[in-house]
């Protein structure tokens, strides 16, 4: 069997002065600012980086915000009790459009917890798309902050206690002449809904075929569900 030519010296001091692969050049630019001692900006323009984008590096590093650059073995066996315990309720879930996330809090409530990402590999094994989870993540918390800065009191609310006091609430609804009306119980924390301005305004969806949606408050006399 052939042996292959050793790696010159020259060649050896290249691989660690010259990284070929972004995460090498991270930990290469990382070590030789903590450990060298190079200053910021020496190390950033060693490894091709800006000062502005070295900053931000060793930001996510010392708060353990970067992936591990070395992958460390697991010998043995590589089936995952927790995960095969679950899988049976995951995808019956999945197919109840259960989020990821909603999937993983539901598995919680059930004494058997299992962190998102792990329902997320079950679910990519079985050929489910998940990716998309993640962008509806983004773009209701969006939502949920831009709520949130008209209701009093609950400018910094977590997304949580925001559905808890805001949106879970019992209402009845109504089709009737273009327009889905949602009326909202009596409940203590509907002054502040009632305080933001956003009752009684019709609201264009363009999905909804001609029709608007408005949101008043609820009166008994001459309303049907």
């Amino acid at each position: 069997m052939p042996i292959s030519a050793p790696y010159s010296i020259t060649n050896c001091r290249r691989f660690f002065a010259e990284p070929a692969t972004p995460r090498q050049r991270q930990y290469e630019a990382l070590r030789a600012f903590y450990l060298e001692g190079l200053t910021s900006a020496h190390a950033a323009a060693r490894f091709g980086y800006s000062p502005g984008a070295f900053r931000v590096l060793c930001h996510a590093f010392r708060r353990g915000e970067l992936p591990e650059f070395f992958a460390a073995t697991r010998p043995g066996p590589r089936d995952q009790p927790k995960k095969s315990a679950a899988q049976e309720r995951i995808i019956a879930l999945r197919k109840r459009n259960y989020s990821v996330y909603d999937i993983s809090r539901a598995l919680k409530q059930q004494g058997t917890p299992l962190s998102a990402t792990a329902v997320r590999e079950v679910l990519a094994a079985q050929g489910f798309k998940v990716d998309f989870d993640m962008t509806l993540l983004v773009l209701a918390s969006g939502l949920y902050r831009l709520m949130a800065s008209r209701m009093r009191g609950h400018d910094d609310a977590q997304a949580r206690l925001i559905f808890r006091d805001l949106i879970d609430m019992p209402a009845d609804v109504a089709i009737a002449d273009g327009e889905i009306s949602v009326r909202f119980h009596r409940r203590a924390h509907l002054p502040i809904v009632l305080a933001s301005g956003i009752l009684d305004k019709p609201i264009a969806v363009p999905w909804w075929h001609g029709y608007s949606l408005r949101f008043v408050q609820h009166r008994t006399a001459g309303f049907q569900r």
